[in-house]
């Protein structure tokens, strides 16, 4: 990629030294465990280590990174953010720990850095891990295993992991090729079913959800930070008087009314059958569901509200719906609009920019005839 689009020569003319600055950018993208006893990384010697903990910070997960896409998922979700990343960029400074460098933050922003990971945590239920886009991710990887040895000639699409300029041609499209395909290719009709299915909201059902106690079940895991551990456990601090002296923080110190726990488990059911006869077959897995979390003393969260949900008001049918959009909020359906909207002529409106080749020069204007339709 260097060398086809010429940026040795760029990086040359800005003063940068290959041999050992690519080594470091390839560390900082990577992301290293600056705590370790002995140091490891080649890009930067050891008194520089405070370096890797701005883009992929592997010792308590407060970087860049995260900060940003917080606020662009957030916005662009619909979800409010409450988390201020400035606050924590102007406290932060470089003090030693056990001999070696590491970026602290003032004391009394720790309560920002647990209001930064239970936003994270916020966007994922809401959201990243919201029951209908988790069995639609589901969905369009058993169609990509489907198609892995069928789309491409005498190659697979999993063969891009070893192939970088192979990898770096892989993008989203990779859904409309498969469902464009024409039917003289019949080794992928399962895959285009699939993903025709997606299309189509033919999905599998949502039976129901429970909070698990983590001594009984381990499956799809949901938290503030690393499972298991508490958030502010790897992030150090100093205080006013001392700005140079770093110190861990216990939980009670920044709050008594912290969580006790900051992860938890979650269990989901789908009914897979999504012909017109699933809907008397699905109120009784629903029931068996519900006893199940009864009898095991689960929390059953099966009928919560989420970000799309079935309306209580107005005595609509079940199968109207509530969209959470950016510019106007929340915008409730009549069934009849979902029922348009779910067909293959409105969702093609996905895939048809808004704007045009606008985005091309703001970056920001990827916004597609969909969501404009929908407001």
């Amino acid at each position: 990629m260097r060398k086809k689009n010429g940026l040795d020569k760029v990086m040359k003319d800005c003063g940068l030294n290959l041999d050992e600055d690519i080594v470091f950018i390839e560390e900082l993208i990577q992301g290293r465990t600056s705590s370790d006893s002995k140091w490891t990384a080649k890009g930067r010697p050891e008194n520089k280590s405070f370096l890797y903990e701005i883009v992929a910070n592997k010792l308590n997960g407060i970087d860049v990174d995260k900060w940003d896409y917080l606020a662009r998922d957030c916005h662009y979700l619909g979800i409010p953010n409450g988390f201020d990343h400035q606050r924590l960029l102007k406290s932060a400074r470089v003090c030693k720990v056990d001999g070696r460098n590491h970026i602290c933050f003032r004391d009394k922003v720790a309560d920002d850095v647990y209001g930064m990971f239970h936003t994270r945590y916020t966007l994922h239920r809401q959201a990243l891990q919201h029951k209908i886009g988790y069995i639609i991710d589901i969905k369009i990887k058993e169609a990509l295993v489907k198609a892995d040895d069928k789309l491409i000639p005498d190659r697979k699409i999993s063969d891009a992991i070893d192939d970088i300029l192979e990898y770096t041609k892989l993008t989203d499209h990779i859904f409309d090729q498969i469902l464009n395909q024409s039917d003289s290719n019949p080794r992928l009709e399962e895959a285009r079913s699939i993903l025709r299915d997606i299309v189509n909201r033919r999905l599998p059902k949502f039976v129901g959800e429970a909070r698990l106690n983590e001594d009984k079940l381990n499956v799809l895991d949901m938290g503030f930070g690393e499972v298991g551990n508490e958030p502010i456990d790897n992030v150090h601090f100093y205080s006013k008087n001392e700005p140079n002296k770093a110190f861990k923080m216990e939980k009670y110190q920044v709050s008594s009314l912290k969580p006790k726990r900051c992860h938890e488990y979650l269990v989901r059911v789908y009914y897979n059958k999504t012909d017109g006869s699933y809907q008397k077959l699905q109120q009784k897995a629903e029931e068996i569901f519900h006893e199940w979390c009864k009898n095991n003393e689960f929390i059953d969260s099966g009928e919560e509200e989420e970000t799309v949900e079935e309306p209580s008001q107005n005595n609509q049918s079940s199968s109207g719906k509530i969209f959470n959009d950016p510019i106007h909020g929340h915008i409730e359906l009549h069934p009849l609009l979902v029922k348009i909207i779910d067909t293959p002529q409105f969702q093609r409106l996905r895939h048809i920019k808004q704007l045009g080749g606008t985005y091309l020069v703001y970056p920001g204007a990827t916004h597609t005839r969909f969501e404009h339709s929908l407001g």
